[in-house]
């Protein structure tokens, strides 16, 4: 009687077991889900704001089609884009606040699950290959430094950039370019 009592000891014990890593592994895979959802939500998101980004601060080589069409001189003063221009491209913070699921803390999930929430956020935090662009009136000198052919071709960018974006009636007059 004792030894039938410890075997089914030992296959309720083997039963609560298996029953709980099967209710882990299920969980663990709808949490897989979801993150798998929402990377390709983010995904989304990050191709619209790339499209935005790249339509308010085109690529120089672009910016003939920006004259030829209705958005030639398009900022004005009262505009909060007026002065800004594209110096080139980088990693850009993600537009989308990426909120993880009302679960646990996440110290206490699962640790698979809390290790792929982390790497999700860690890997949808910033967006990379944006335009990056400089509010020139936010400075009262730009300084372009390092290799001189470099420096004349962002400084050509910059100023084929003002002329398209900017009327000739907004520039300023005096004080802008210096040699």
């Amino acid at each position: 009687m004792t030894i039938t009592t410890m075997s089914m000891m030992v296959g309720m014990m083997g039963r609560t077991t298996g029953q709980r890593k099967r209710k882990t592994k299920g969980e663990r895979r709808d949490y897989l889900r979801y993150l798998t959802q929402m990377r390709r939500k983010v995904r989304e998101d990050a191709a619209k704001q790339r499209k935005a980004m790249d339509w308010a601060h085109p690529h120089p080589q672009a910016l003939w089609s920006v004259a030829m069409s209705a958005r030639l001189w398009e900022r004005r003063p009262a505009h909060a884009d007026f002065g800004e221009l594209r110096v080139g491209t980088g990693p850009q913070q993600f537009a989308v606040k990426i909120n993880p699921p009302q679960t646990k803390p996440v110290e206490d999930l699962e640790p698979l699950c809390a290790r792929s929430l982390r790497r999700f956020i860690n890997a949808h935090a910033t967006v990379p290959d944006q335009p990056v662009a400089v509010f020139l009136r936010g400075f009262s000198q730009i300084t372009l430094r390092g290799d001189v052919e470099g420096a004349r071709s962002l400084a050509r960018a910059l100023l084929t950039q003002l002329f398209t974006s900017h009327s000739p009636d907004d520039r300023p007059r005096r004080g802008v370019l210096r040699r």
